[in-house]
């Protein structure tokens, strides 16, 4: 990540402060109910298309398929919330004298000019983020 974050400074910009996301659990009050929702959502629509399939007959092996390809679908929304946890123990926010970076695999930032709009928000359980 350090190659990463100085092939990506320009010339004469200075780092001025870096860290890293505070510990967190990742199915936290903040995201445990989302992680929730979209689990039942996933189940009611497997549930349902499921049904659908079984009530229309000739139950075969391509049913069996089609049933498992709509559980693996239904479920990426919810194990997103998990990815996405990881992801983010993995980020170093960085601000420099001419903008702000996010490094992970890539340097992604922003220039202070392009920033309109910015608060600390606080999330049910207590993390602070800079929101832009």
């Amino acid at each position: 990540m350090e190659e990463i974050l100085h092939s990506s400074l320009n010339s004469g910009e200075e780092v001025l402060w870096r860290g890293h996301a505070e510990a967190f659990q990742t199915l936290d009050k903040t995201h445990k109910a989302d992680f929730i929702r979209k689990a039942i959502i996933g189940a009611a629509i497997v549930i349902f298309f499921s049904t659908f399939l079984i009530l229309m007959g000739n139950f075969e092996k391509k049913i069996l398929f089609l049933i498992g390809i709509a559980l693996l679908l239904c479920a990426i929304p919810a194990m997103n919330v998990l990815t996405d946890a990881s992801k983010l123990r993995k980020m170093e926010y960085i601000a420099t004298s001419e903008r702000l970076i996010v490094l992970r695999d890539a340097a992604r930032s922003a220039y202070y000019s392009q920033i309109k709009t910015g608060a600390l928000k606080e999330d049910l359980d207590g993390h602070v983020s800079l929101v832009c």
